[in-house]
């Protein structure tokens, strides 16, 4: 079986930058993921002071 050298070099530079795409994705999900979550909670504790400071609590 013969292997040529530059379609080696090709495939393994292909799999490398899809991998590294992926890589940034995934990264790309989870900071997004964190970020969203953060500012839900934000938003909800910024309304129950606003809540509070209007005097008007609502039950949970």
């Amino acid at each position: 079986m013969n292997l040529d050298p530059t379609a080696i070099i090709i495939a393994y530079s292909a799999a490398w930058l899809l991998g590294f795409i992926l890589f940034v994705l995934l990264w790309i999900f989870i900071i997004r993921t964190a970020v969203l979550s953060a500012l839900r909670k934000h938003h909800a504790e910024t309304q129950a002071e606003r809540r509070a400071a209007a005097g008007r609590v609502l039950p949970q």
